[in-house]
């Protein structure tokens, strides 16, 4: 069995409802988006910082309701969209944004950026623009 690192990311208040927020971790630039639900503090969600289109911030992009109802997340440059679970593109799934897998164990954000993740880097909020 495999054992796998996760990294701290933030803090789960650290993250408004729906707001992409930039972090760099392990040297890896996530888009990072908390989407609320019910009673409980909801999904939190990582998605690679970089449009695979044109490499725009998908941090400062926004998030909306897909057709199919899922949530998706619109890189601000060209509107390009990847879902927030898994982050293919919804008319093209070929375009995919890399997600990585998501951990919340109490009020800590745990990213799991997989066996290539350089450890030595840390973990800086990049704010929003």
């Amino acid at each position: 069995m495999t054992m796998t690192h996760m990294d701290r990311v933030c803090s789960l208040d650290e993250l408004p409802d729906r707001r992409p927020m930039a972090f760099s971790v392990a040297g890896r630039a996530l888009a990072l988006v908390r989407v609320a639900g019910g009673d409980g503090p909801g999904r939190v969600f990582a998605l690679t910082g970089a449009c695979p289109h044109r490499g725009g911030p998908l941090a400062e992009g926004s998030v909306a309701e897909e057709a199919f109802g899922e949530p998706v997340l619109a890189c601000p440059w060209h509107g390009w969209q990847f879902c927030l679970e898994g982050g293919a593109n919804p008319v093209n799934p070929a375009a995919v944004a890399q997600a990585f897998r998501v951990s919340v164990e109490g009020h800590d954000v745990l990213v799991d950026l997989g066996p290539d993740a350089d450890r030595h880097g840390t973990t800086e909020p990049r704010g929003r623009a």
